[in-house]
């Protein structure tokens, strides 16, 4: 028997509506009011990003302007790390590689490791010399890259 065990919806990060602020003055400072778009991680108490509501810290509560699609601001704060985390342990790890494989490229980190290395392309920085071979399921998710 485990003791205080308890099921935890799954999601880390993700976004959504302000239905609800806690302290109006530091809500008001950080931009986030009801009605605000935001992105978040960081939750408490046994909360997972899929749940219909959360309670979300504002310290790691970040308002998304409204032309920010919300797949972008649910995925904001930990991919963007991600992707340079798997580029510098692909150049690290793996000097003289000339590639690698992402088989999961239609999700939005898939999506972000190609503007990243392509940026780094165009921007001259030999990290974007790698190859990145991406994978996808279907017809349909290649042609959202």
């Amino acid at each position: 028997k485990i003791e205080n065990w308890r099921p935890r919806p799954i999601g880390n990060e993700g976004s959504g509506i302000v239905v609800r602020v806690g302290s109006s003055m530091a809500s008001a400072m950080a931009g986030i009011s009801v009605g605000s778009k935001v992105g978040f991680t960081g939750l408490r108490n046994h909360q997972g990003a899929y749940s219909e509501y959360v309670i979300a810290p504002l310290a790691t509560t970040f308002y998304m302007e409204e032309n920010v699609p919300v797949e972008d601001a649910a995925s904001f704060f930990v991919n963007p790390y991600t992707a340079v985390g798997i580029l510098d342990t692909v150049r690290s790890q793996h000097p003289y590689a000339k590639a690698f494989i992402h088989t999961a490229a239609a999700s939005q980190l898939g999506k972000m490791l190609i503007k990243l290395i392509t940026s780094l392309r165009l921007a001259g920085d030999s990290a974007g010399n790698v190859r990145l071979l991406n994978v996808v399921r279907n017809e349909e998710q290649a042609e959202t890259l």
